[in-house]
C-alpha cells in the first residue's frame, strides 16, 4: 500500500464531482496517493420505501431493484475506469446512505482518510436548507482536511 495521502474523492456521476475529480487528477495528484473513488447512493432504501413495497406488488419491486443493482453496477465500471486513468493505488467503493455527508464523514475517519475531495454545486441558501449539502456537512464536521472544488462559472471575457 501507497505510504503517501490517503485521498477520497466523491463520485456521484454530476457534473461537479467529475470536476473535482479532473482538479485532483491534474493539479494536486502525487504518484504516492492512495486514492478511494466513493460512491454513495440511497437506492435501497428508496426501494423499501416505495409504494410498490407498502402494496406488496412484488413484480413491480423487482423490476425497481433490478434497475438499481444495474446503476449501482454501470456507476462502478465508471469508477473503475477513473481509477484505471489516475496510474495511483487505490479501490472503489460503494457505499449506501440516506445521508451522503454523514456517510463520507464516518468513512473517512474510519479508514484513515487525509483529504477528502468534493465538488461544490452551489446550492442557493434555501435548497441548501432544504435538501443539505454534502460540501457543507463535511466542512462543518469532518476532522478531515476537505478541498471543495466549486463548479466553474462562466467565462467573463
Amino acid at each position: 500500500m501507497s505510504t503517501g495521502r490517503r485521498v477520497m474523492i466523491a463520485i456521484d456521476g454530476s457534473q461537479v464531482s467529475d470536476m473535482a475529480f479532473e482538479f485532483y487528477k491534474e493539479e494536486i495528484q502525487k504518484s504516492t496517493d492512495y486514492v478511494v473513488l466513493i460512491y454513495v447512493t440511497d437506492v435501497p432504501q428508496n426501494i423499501m420505501e416505495s409504494d410498490f413495497y407498502h402494496q406488496y406488488d412484488l413484480s413491480e419491486l423487482g423490476k425497481k431493484y433490478a434497475n438499481c443493482c444495474e446503476t449501482v453496477r454501470a456507476r462502478r465500471e465508471d469508477l473503475e475506469i477513473k481509477l484505471k486513468e489516475m496510474s495511483v493505488e487505490g479501490r472503489i467503493e460503494i457505499i449506501y446512505s440516506k445521508n451522503p455527508g454523514a456517510a463520507l464523514e464516518k468513512y473517512s475517519s474510519e479508514n484513515h482518510i487525509t483529504l477528502i475531495i468534493v465538488g461544490n454545486r452551489g446550492l442557493g441558501k434555501v435548497t441548501r436548507a432544504i435538501f443539505g449539502s454534502v460540501s457543507s456537512h463535511l466542512l462543518h464536521n469532518s476532522n478531515v482536511p476537505i478541498l471543495v472544488v466549486p463548479k466553474k462559472s462562466k467565462d467573463i471575457n
